[in-house]
């Protein structure tokens, strides 16, 4: 090293290199390389190694790319953290922690390693992001990964996480996870913020998306480990248990989280509920958690965690809340999961829990019935669901009910007689108190008896109740008593429904008691059927129900029957049908019981209401009443073969869904099969029996037989009820399905299609053009089977033409297999037609009613077509929409097709539109007009005509669906094309259907009006011809009068896009007007009825719409006589105007609106002189309308005409400028503004050429035009602010801005100097108007403005008479002229003002200041503002003239002339260029030159010295020099001589500005300079002194070499002399002394001043040595280095001598302080082998020069050199630590001496404590080491005692502790640490309180720094001397002892309790 500075820069740290780099470097923490080859990769290496992870990443995982801007491209390679604002780093690192969460599932690759390894190194995420990484890491604890992370690290000390992490990372290694489950525990951590961070890991990563299994099965283990901790009966914590619960919750309820995720909750969830009994609230929060939908868990998991946490619970008898029990009713499969669970765990407990929830609700029924079915229930689980199936009483639990009863019937019999008894108990508490619920029998009976005899007397209601409620139980004994009061019992129960209701349940089978039947029976079937209804509602409700019931004994026994046959009821048929259910139930009987059941039904009078019971049946939960619904069903179908009763038989059975497929019954056709009646017999119960009953109904179907004969036609009409063809084409859809089996599917359609026999290829079409998708192939291939048996069958030839359109159908359908089908046919139809027919196919049939309308094709024809056809059929099949191209090709007319070929195609068309008329289909018309609407043949149209005409077709259409009609009418009004419309004339019946379309009504009519609209809009109209437009529009405008609103609204519009010329217009314009000109006769109007419109109104109204639908920009055809027929029309409006209550105002508006469009498109002027156009219409119109829209049109019209008739317009302009001004003027909106301009900016050119063409000078032209200006100009105050200045403008561009801007501008000045045009205003207000004129336009216009104003101030001074204002006096004040000049000279110079800078004319501003110079000669009394006005225009001159005029004006003998001249200069100056300048260098010497001759005048010397300064600060290099060097001797000569301040401070910042431009011309200056700088100091004011050392200051920078050592020496003594006056300007002067001067100069000064520096000198004069010694060059100080030593000396024995005199002491310490400072800056010059011997020189001066002499002394150099020592440290850091070595001998001395006591010198105590304390903390390893700090450690502690013998003990404490603790900070050796603490542990036993307290205040300190590494102490610590302090009889030692301990304790991060005991 060369010297200390050197060695400096090795002592920066890595960060502030980093802030002084462009980019930073890397940190040298690494996460995957050791530190000696991390430190070798620069960033470029770790940003590519990171970029490679990154990329590899994005491959696996695309949503890495969010980061890719921020994190891993070039702009992050430069992103520096360090340089980073807070807000900066905020923000980065939210999106490093969303990234770091995403790379966590990475960690473990190779790629993840990378990227980390990048956001370590650039972007310190384990410093800045420490506990995020630490989270991020946790999954991977086990694997060297986390130990790699670990080991960089840098927790914060108050982070949570610190305690139990950064004593890890010295000896990183994998931690188990048992330890991080002790660290997140609440023992370890008490705020419990590592565990709330362990529990949001799920939430956090599902929230980023990195979920992994991995994480997971971390999060779950940890909880299961904490848990675990709690398992031996230890308490645990509340807050542990609301944190573990609140993130179950959270997590459970998490949308989307997936099956893993859930799947890792369950465990530690289950643990917590057999850990801690939860209160109910907090447990039903959790159930409803666990079974939260939609979370992504999978359903077994959710019900299995649900049972294992109840059965963990116990008794559980608040369920799942409403909440819990929906959701789980949504669990699919959940009698199959529940019936798993039962199997693998028992679940007794859960279980219950779970059936009572399942058995109170009817949703679980279809998983209960599982349940029953396929589980072994223990006792107690059927005892829970038959109580609950008994309590909630409906039809699905009775069934259910039933099911249990006959697996355990014991059990359910007591449950539900248990039952009955609480229900008995509740009914007693709603009726009368009554024996008839007794105990017993008997009492009962007695009850019943009493009732009866007492029923009169009773209310009849109550009686009612009480007997029904008695009858739903099952009493023989009861019940026969009650039922022998027949008579009683009628009357009550007499056709109550509620009776059936009472006793039905006794009927079902659950109950089986033939006795109680037989009863009910008894009264039911006689007593009760009073009525055919209740005959039929016995049947419903008591006898069917038991018909089916097997049960043992029967329900219906032998007596049954009997009660039944022997009653009324049983002579019915219905009920002698029903005996045949009486014995017992065989496959043998039940058929036969079942047929004649149906027979008695279907004979019954009430058959339709019995079948509509059948069918409700169908659907019981009832099991018995739904198999012999099904039964019976099955006979009806067979013997009645109704259509109708299939069809809804087939609808029933296509809403069933059956997870059982019909193909697995078995092949049956037999409704009535041996193997279905067996089932039903012995199997009622099994799914299987009633698959197999659906499918008999299917065989059932197949033998329903056709009835009618001529039901048949492919538009499948719908009769009364169902049509046979509906049905039969539901069977064939069924039969070509993949639903039943192969052999009844065959069995139906063979039926089907037997029985249509001829009619079978009409259905068929019917099939396939509009049956389900899937039948139309089939329906198409069975066609073709038709036509090929037709063919072979030897039968007579058939004409299958019909079939065609159908076909036409089939081939644009959607599906290819369709069309393929349809083309094979086609074929084979063609091939038919070869062969030839006699008869045609289905005529009279094919479409019902309608075939009539059917048109047949010839033969020849017919192939011809079909030739077309069947040519085009690869293309038909490959594309659905080909038919249209087809049609198009070979039916459209091209050109050249001859007149067959044109009969061809008309043929076709008509036949094909006759078969759209016939087919009411609206899918086969729309594939039919699609298929020819691309067909530009007027035929299509005329032939499908009939469809948008007749009244029926309309009525049939509005019938359709929106979409299907919207698309119908769609393709039958593309047929309305402009061909077809070329065709109509007025009797042809397309131009009656159009026309009637306008005026017809009804809820279709819009419709068609819109559609009829939309194509008038793409030019259908335009095909019209002439005469039928004219009608049509007309049509189209009487029709808004019969119009909804809405209606007129599309009209309207459809109005204005039809396409009319200007011909057409015309036309329909004078109609109108005819029209309105007709008028009703007065008298014949008022006998007339109001509801009657006026005619010439209603025309109006039309005109108004036709007018206001047009776009007259673009209206095609002449344009002038339209403009003509527009004039006539608002002619007649004016004269209608009185006559018209409303809308003139508004037509008047649109036809101006009209003309006006028509106007601006025209061009020629002769062709609207040819069509008569004039003027006068419009202003008849401006002066008979109020409206100023009206004005504001016809102002515009007049606008426009001024180009085609201008001497019309030029002959009523005053008028209309009378009118603008009277009206649009003071109107403030944008349009009227917008009119006025437009109106001025076409009359006015027309008047200005006009004035023009006389030949008149520029004055005779202003005042021709002076009338019209003057319009404008007297209008200015009335315009509104904001639009005055826009409209002069405008005007003014109207006029010719080369020649009337002047003019507008003297106008409007001269209005301001009336009081009128001020309007209240200022002069200066009011000339703001004419001054924003004109500078609105360019330079050149601003000076002719000023130009001509100028003149105009000449003419008024000259000859008033002359002047253009005189024509415009309008004041009678003598005075006036005098505002006149005033007014223009004010504005003449805002304007120069204004102008000032800018390039200008130079010919017409030396004329503008010519006239100037004149006016400025004349004396006028009463004229202001000659002398400004001219000094502005002297500044409009270029430089050139600028600097001559002001030359020539500084050197006048005029005083005023050459002060505005020096004025003008110092202002022009700064804005002369630098090569304009230099072209004129000497003309601005001269200048320089005549100002300095004019600093003698008093007048001119501020003006002249402004001037030169100005001159000499703007000097860009030094060619003007040589001028400003002969400036000097005179302004030295008369600063001294000014008078003023300012005077002097000015002519000394021009000295100061000479001395740095003139830089060594100033030498021959230099002693008068510096004269007279220290004359002025020594008596100036402190302004002057600032102004002088600044003089002062840049003489020395500017030339320090020439300044001699006498002048050096005045100045520096002067500073020093003056310093107290203003430190701060003297140290500015000192500081440029110590850097200009050079070093050889300057020191010899300084040394020779020390020798006669006063006392009061010393502190300047060291700040002066400081500085000088700072800017010192080595070579020139080297020379010098022992005489400066040496003057260090004696400076620091100065406060020796200071002191000894007495003096104030802060002063000698700021003296002291200063050398010290001098004293460092002197080090800092020397290298390493200067300085060594001038340290040990300065230590021997301190300790040895004065040993045995005045001790006092000695201490006081002892002071110095500790201070200089304590500097040294401070600044050059462990640069000087090795210099320790030299004191440390003397330091122990007098350390030893303090502890003795025989030193008391406080201050030199607190310096040698401060300067060992600095040396720790600064040492780095450079000198201290363990052994030299052990050596030391005795010599520091007892310090401690030293403090208390001295006064200051607070101080003592806090010197000594912070010697220490720096010791501390500065080592981690274990040795050195145990001693220190040893040593200061033994000090608190002293016997001195005080010295305690020093003690625990240092172990205080050493802790606060150390306390990790001190952790092995701890037990010393505490258990040997905290423990004995904590009982000292100190109060203030205790509380010391105690802070100490919590500082150990949160140190250590353990409990220290135990240490105490």
């Amino acid at each position: 090293m060369s010297s200390l500075a050197a060695q400096l820069q090795g002592i920066a740290s890595l960060d502030a290199s980093r802030l002084t780099s462009r980019t930073g470097a890397p940190t040298s923490k690494s996460y995957l390389f050791p530190p000696k080859v991390a430190a070798d990769h620069d960033l470029d290496t770790i940003y590519a190694l990171g970029l490679s992870g990154y990329e590899e990443l994005l491959a696996l995982d695309p949503s890495f790319e969010e980061f890719e801007d921020d994190l891993f491209s070039e702009q992050a390679k430069r992103t520096d953290r360090m340089i980073l604002n807070a807000e900066e780093n905020q923000k980065l690192d939210a999106v490093l922690e969303r990234c770091l969460w995403r790379l966590s599932r990475w960690i473990g690759v190779m790629a993840g390693g990378r990227c980390i390894e990048w956001l370590v190194r650039r972007f310190r995420v384990h410093e800045m992001n420490a506990e995020i990484v630490l989270q991020v890491f946790y999954p991977y604890h086990s694997t060297p990964n986390f130990a790699r992370m670990l080991a960089i690290l840098s927790i914060p000390n108050q982070s949570a996480y610190h305690a139990p992490f950064n004593p890890l990372g010295k000896d990183a290694q994998a931690v188990p996870r048992s330890y991080i489950a002790a660290a997140i525990s609440p023992e370890k951590d008490r705020s419990l913020r590592l565990l709330e961070d362990v529990l949001s890991l799920l939430k956090r990563a599902h929230k980023e998306g990195a979920l992994y299994r991995g994480l997971m099965t971390f999060w779950s283990g940890t909880l299961v480990d904490l848990l675990d901790r709690y398992q031996a009966g230890k308490k645990v914590l509340e807050g542990l248990v609301k944190l573990l619960v609140e993130s179950f919750v959270d997590i459970l309820t998490m949308k989307n989280g997936g099956p893993d995720l859930n799947a890792s909750i369950y465990p530690p969830l289950i643990l917590l509920t057999r850990t801690v009994r939860l209160a109910d609230e907090v447990f039903l929060v959790l159930l409803d958690a666990i079974m939260t939908p939609n979370t992504g868990a999978d359903p077994t998991q959710r019900v299995f965690t649900l049972l294992f946490v109840l059965e963990d619970r116990g008794a559980w008898t608040l369920e799942l809340g409403e909440q819990g029990v929906e959701k789980l009713g949504r669990v699919k499969q959940l009698g199959e999961i529940l019936l798993g669970a039962r199997q693998r765990y028992g679940f007794d407990n859960a279980l219950a829990t779970i059936l009572r929830i399942m058995s109170s609700n009817d949703s679980f029924a279809p998983h209960l019935d599982k349940l029953i079915d396929n589980m072994e229930l223990s006792a107690p689980l059927v005892e829970v669901v038959a109580t609950g199936l008994a309590k909630h009483s409906s039809a699905e639990s009775e069934d259910l009910l039933g099911k249990l009863r006959e697996k355990y019937p014991a059990i359910v019999d007591r449950v539900v007689t248990v039952q009955q008894g609480e229900n008995h108990r509740q009914e007693m508490s709603t009726v009368p108190k009554t024996e008839i619920f007794g105990a017993d029998v008997a009492a009962r009976i007695r009850g019943v008896n009493e009732l009866f005899a007492n029923q009169n007397q009773q209310d009849s209601d109550t009686v009612r109740e009480i007997i029904l409620t008695r009858l739903r139980y099952d009493e023989p004994e009861v019940l026969s008593t009650i039922y022998k009061h027949t008579d009683g019992l009628s009357s009550i129960l007499k056709d109550d429904s509620s009776y059936l209701d009472a006793v039905a349940p006794a009927f079902s089978g659950h109950r089986t008691d033939a006795r109680v039947a037989r009863v009910h029976l008894a009264f039911a079937c006689n007593q009760y059927c009073s009525s055919n209804d209740t005959r039929i509602d016995v049947f419903k409700r008591l006898i069917f129900p038991a018909l089916l019931v097997q049960s043992e004994p029967a329900l219906l026994d032998e007596d049954c029957w009997s009660v039944i046959q022997n009653s009324s009821w049983g002579k019915l048929s219905l009920a002698r049908a029903c005996h045949g259910f009486s014995q017992s139930v065989t496959p043998e009987t039940l058929q036969s019981a079942a047929q004649e059941l149906s027979g008695a039904i279907i004979k019954s009078e009430t058959h339709r209401d019995l079948i509509d019971f059948v069918f409700t049946q169908l659907s019981s939960s009832h099991t018995p009443s739904k198999l012999l619904a099904h039964l019976i069903l099955i006979c009806l179908i067979i013997t009645t073969s109704e259509s109708e009763l299939g069809h809804r038989t087939l609808s029933y059975l296509s809403r069933l869904q059956t997870d059982i497929k019909y193909q697995d019954i078995g092949e049956s056709t037999d409704p009535m099969s041996p193997l279905l009646l067996r089932a039903v017999c012995e199997r009622p119960r099994d799914k299987t029996t009633a698959t197999r009953l659906q499918l008999a109904l299917y065989a059932a179907l197949s033998t329903i037989k056709r009835v009618e004969t001529n039901d048949i036609s492919i538009v499948n009409p719908q009769f009364q009820g169902i049509s046979c063809q509906t049905f039969a084409t539901s069977l064939y859809a069924l039969s070509n399905s993949d639903i039943l089996p192969v052999q009844l599917s065959q069995a139906i359609l063979r039926s089907v299609l037997t029985q249509l026999r001829d009619d079978a290829l009409i259905f068929l079409a019917s099939v396939w053009t509009a049956g389900p998708r899937h039948a139309r192939v089939a329906a198409l291939r069975h066609a073709l089977s038709y036509l090929n048996a037709q063919s072979s069958s030897g039968r007579e030839k058939l004409d299958f033409q019909l079939i065609i359109p159908a076909l036409l159908v089939a081939m644009q359908d959607k599906s290819k297999d369709v069309r393929t089908a349809a083309v094979g046919l086609l074929e084979k139809v063609s091939g038919v037609v070869e062969d030839g027919g006699s008869e045609t196919y289905a005529l009279n049939s094919i479409y019902g009613a309608r075939s009539e309308k059917v048109q047949l094709l010839r033969q020849s024809d017919l192939k011809v077509y079909l030739e077309s056809l069947t040519a085009q059929s690869a293309e038909i099949i490959l594309d659905p929409g080909h038919l249209k191209v087809v049609h198009a090709k070979h039916l459209g007319g091209h050109h050249g097709s001859t007149r067959k070929n044109s009969t061809h195609r008309r043929a076709v068309i008509s036949a094909l539109a006759s078969h759209i008329q016939a087919w009411s289909s609206i899918n086969a018309r729309l594939a039919l007009l699609s298929s020819l609407e691309d067909i530009p043949d007027t035929t299509v149209f005329e032939e499908i005509l009939p469809l948008l005409s007749s009244s029926q077709e309309l009525e049939w259409v509005s019938g359709l669906a929106l979409e299907s009609r919207a698309r119908y009418l769609g393709l039958l009004f593309k047929t309305l094309t402009r061909m077809t419309m070329s065709q109509l004339t007025e009797e042809s019946a397309g131009w009656i259907c159009l026309r009637d379309l306008l005026t017809q009504h009804g809820d279709l009519a819009p419709v068609l009006r819109s559609l009829l609209f939309k194509r008038l809009q793409i030019g259908v109209f335009e095909g019209l011809r002439s005469h039928l437009k004219v009608l049509f529009v007309t049509a189209l405008l009487d029709s808004l009068h019969d119009e909804h609103k809405h209606d007129s609204v599309e009209t309207v519009e459809a109005l204005r896009t039809l396409k009319m010329d200007s011909p057409l217009l015309q036309e329909l314009l004078q109609n109108l007007c005819q029209a309105m000109e007709t008028s009703h006769n007065r008298k014949r109007q008022k006998q007339e009825t109001k509801s009657h419109a006026d005619k010439s109104e209603q025309s109006l109204d039309d005109l108004t719409v036709l007018i206001d639908s047009r776009d007259w920009n673009a209206i095609p055809g002449p344009a002038a006589p339209l403009v003509a027929t527009l004039m006539n029309v608002l002619s007649s409006l004016l004269a209608k105007r009185q006559g018209v209550k409303k809308g003139i105002d508004y037509l008047e508006q649109e036809i101006l609106g009209a003309i006006l469009s028509l106007l601006e498109a025209l061009t020629d002027a002769e062709e609207l002189n040819k069509a008569h156009v004039g003027i006068e219409v419009i202003i008849k119109v401006i002066r008979a309308s109020n409206n100023p829209r009206t004005s504001q049109r016809s102002l515009l019209v007049i606008s426009e005409l001024a180009r085609f008739i201008p001497e019309s317009v030029l002959h009523n302009v005053m008028p209309i400028f009378t009118f603008m001004g009277a009206s649009d003027f003071q109107r403030d909106d944008a349009y009227s503004f917008s009119v006025v301009e437009k109106t001025i900016s076409k009359i006015i050119p027309v008047l200005i050429s006009s004035l023009k063409t006389k030949d008149l000078d520029r004055l005779e032209l202003y005042k021709e035009a002076l009338p019209i200006m003057s319009i404008f100009t007297d209008m200015a105050g009335r315009l509104p602010r904001h639009r005055t200045l826009p409209f002069f403008i405008h005007l003014v561009k109207s006029l010719d801005t080369g020649y009337f801007l002047p003019a507008i501008a003297i106008l409007l000045v001269d209005r301001a100097t009336t009081k009128s045009g001020r309007g209240g205003q200022s002069s200066a207000l009011a000339l703001e108007l004419p001054i924003s004129v004109t500078t609105s336009f360019s330079i050149e216009d601003q000076l002719l403005a000023l130009q001509e104003v100028v003149k105009e101030t000449r003419r008024l001074c000259h000859a008033p008479d002359t002047a253009l204002v005189s024509q415009n006096n309008q004041d009678n004040l003598a005075d006036r002229t005098t505002k006149q000049i005033n007014a223009m000279l004010s504005f003449t110079l805002t304007l120069l003002s204004r102008l000032a800078g800018k390039s200008c004319d130079q010919t017409v501003v030396q004329e503008i200041v010519s006239s100037l110079v004149e006016l400025a000669g004349l004396d006028r009394d009463g004229v202001t503002h000659i002398e400004p006005v001219l000094a502005a225009a002297m500044q409009l001159l270029s430089a050139d003239n600028f600097f001559k005029v002001v030359l020539a004006a500084i050197a006048s003998n005029d005083n005023q002339y050459s002060e505005m001249g020096l004025k003008v200069f110092n202002e022009r100056l700064p804005l002369v260029k630098t090569e304009v300048r230099s072209r004129n260098a000497s003309v601005l010497g001269d200048i320089v030159k005549a100002a300095s001759e004019r600093l003698s005048d008093p007048v001119t010397v501020s003006s002249a010295l402004a001037a030169i300064q100005a001159v000499v600060v703007s000097a860009k290099d030094n060619s003007e020099d040589v001028y400003f060097a002969q400036v000097v001797p005179s302004l030295l000569k008369i600063i001294s001589n000014l008078q003023g301040r300012h005077l002097t401070v000015a002519s000394l910042n021009l000295l100061d500005a000479l001395v740095k431009q003139l830089g060594s011309r100033i030498i021959p200056s230099i002693q008068g300079i510096v004269d007279l700088g220290l004359k002025l100091l020594q008596s100036s004011s402190d302004t002057m002194m600032r102004e002088t050392t600044g003089v002062l200051g840049t003489l020395l920078s500017t030339v320090p070499t020439f300044i001699s050592s006498k002048q050096m020496h005045s100045v520096l003594a002067t500073c020093l002399e003056h310093y107290n006056r203003d430190p701060t300007t003297m140290a500015g002067l000192m500081s440029v002394t110590a850097k200009k001067v050079p070093t050889k100069s300057l020191f010899p000064i300084m040394m020779e001043m020390w020798k006669s520096v006063k006392e009061s000198q010393l502190i300047p004069f060291f700040e002066v040595l400081r500085l000088a010694l700072k800017n010192a060059d080595r070579p020139g100080l080297a020379t010098l280095t022992k005489k400066t030593f040496a003057l260090f000396l004696e400076v620091f024995d100065l406060p020796w001598k200071l002191e000894s005199k007495a003096f104030d002491q802060d002063v000698i310490d700021t003296i002291e302080a200063s050398a010290i400072s001098s004293f460092l800056e002197f080090v800092t010059k020397l290298n390493e082998a200067t300085f060594r011997p001038l340290f040990t020189r300065l230590f021997d001066w301190s300790v040895i020069d004065l040993e045995g002499q005045d001790e006092q002394h000695l201490i006081r150099r002892k002071v110095v050199l500790f201070k200089v020592m304590l500097g040294l440290l401070q600044r050059f850091k462990n640069l000087l630590s090795p210099y320790i070595g030299i004191l440390l001998p003397h330091v122990q001395e007098l350390l030893a001496s303090f502890a003795s006591g025989d030193l008391t010198d406080v201050r030199l105590w607190q310096l040698v404590l401060e300067t060992m304390g600095k040396s720790f903390a600064v040492d780095d390893g450079a000198y201290w080491s363990d052994g030299s700090v052990l050596k030391i450690i005795p010599s520091l502690v007892p310090q401690l005692g030293a403090g208390t013998r001295l006064a200051i003990q607070s101080q003592a404490d806090r010197s000594v502790s912070q010697c220490l603790a720096s010791l501390a900070e500065s080592t981690t050796s274990e040795t050195v640490l145990k001693a220190l603490n040893t040593a200061i542990c033994l000090q608190t036993r002293d016997d001195d309180a005080q010295v305690r307290m020093a003690a625990l205040h240092a172990l205080d300190g050493i802790w606060e720094v150390q306390g990790e590494e001190l952790v092995a102490f701890v037990a010393e610590t505490v258990g040997d001397y905290l423990s004995e302090l904590l009982e000292d009889e100190n109060s203030d030692v205790v509380a010391m002892a105690r802070r100490v301990l919590g500082r150990i304790e949160k140190a250590s991060g353990a409990d220290v309790e135990e240490y105490l005991e």
